[in-house]
């Protein structure tokens, strides 16, 4: 964030209040926060401990002052590293997906609004719910598993409303869908999927996923007949203008095309795919 209103603002949507809750919690009005979010004016000295309580981060943070995010954010990346390096995921004990789960949530209480590595948090939990539910590795009581979905499912709907970078938006919707078809809750997750962007195969191969949870192979085949296409017309796209297309898993950086804006788009709806 570049300015101090900036940060107040994101930490205020990340946490899900309004100008209001936050003026009634500080004892100041609405129109102060406004200010204090335009960066017209500045909290008093005395506000700004209860303000940084109320939105759960430290007054360092808050102020942008005393931290060193890249630093930081390095350090965490080795430590996963060596994580992954050393332990398994089909163990109860030192289990790597806790383990990276743990470091990125402490992370996260540093820098809240660090929305990948948010994703990479969530996706370690819904990988060992997957680990637990799919592949039936070892056995967790129902009620940590509901406990550790329902962080999963805070953690993505977060990104998903408040990221304004849309790979790691992509990233975190595509989660959701993942996350949301451990309980087999099919209306839900395709809704998400909806909101995905129907270019690159994106949204239809999420909607493929969706209809091979389902059982429905019929639907499944279409989406994924559709999504090849797509993806071979991505390729021949950049091919024609010398750029390299990496496809992840989760087609994230296919989003590149939407950089193209509207000319891209009569590109792909003029195509016969």
């Amino acid at each position: 964030m570049n300015s101090f209103g900036q940060r107040l603002k994101a930490l205020r949507k990340e946490a899900g209040v309004s100008q209001s809750f936050v003026a009634d919690h500080i004892g100041v009005s609405t129109q102060s926060v406004s200010n204090w979010e335009c960066d017209n004016t500045m909290p008093d000295i005395s506000q700004i401990v209860p303000l940084a309580a109320l939105l759960s981060v430290s007054t360092d943070y808050l102020l942008g002052v005393g931290t060193n995010e890249y630093a930081d954010k390095g350090e965490l990346e080795n430590k996963v590293k060596e994580v992954w390096a050393t332990y398994s995921v089909n163990s109860t004990e030192n289990n790597a997906d806790l383990l990276v789960y743990e470091l990125y949530k402490k992370y996260l209480n540093k820098y809240p609004l660090d929305y990948a590595i948010k994703v990479k948090c969530a996706f370690a939990i819904q990988d060992y719910l997957h680990v637990v539910r799919v592949r039936k590795k070892f056995d967790i009581p129902e009620e940590r598993f509901d406990e550790l979905w329902l962080e999963c499912d805070r953690m993505l709907r977060s990104v998903c409303d408040n990221c304004t970078l849309p790979e790691v938006q992509i990233d975190a919707e595509n989660h959701l869908i993942d996350l949301l078809l451990l309980k087999k809750m099919f209306e839900q997750a395709g809704a998400v999927a909806m909101k995905l962007p129907d270019l690159c195969g994106i949204r239809d191969k999420a909607l493929c996923k969706i209809a091979q949870a389902k059982g429905d192979s019929a639907t499944a085949c279409e989406k994924a007949e559709s999504t090849s296409k797509h993806l071979i017309l991505c390729n021949q796209f950049f091919k024609r203008r010398n750029h390299v297309v990496h496809i992840r898993k989760c087609f994230g950086n296919a989003i590149l095309f939407l950089q193209f804006g509207e000319g891209t788009r009569k590109v792909f709806n003029n195509s016969e795919i």
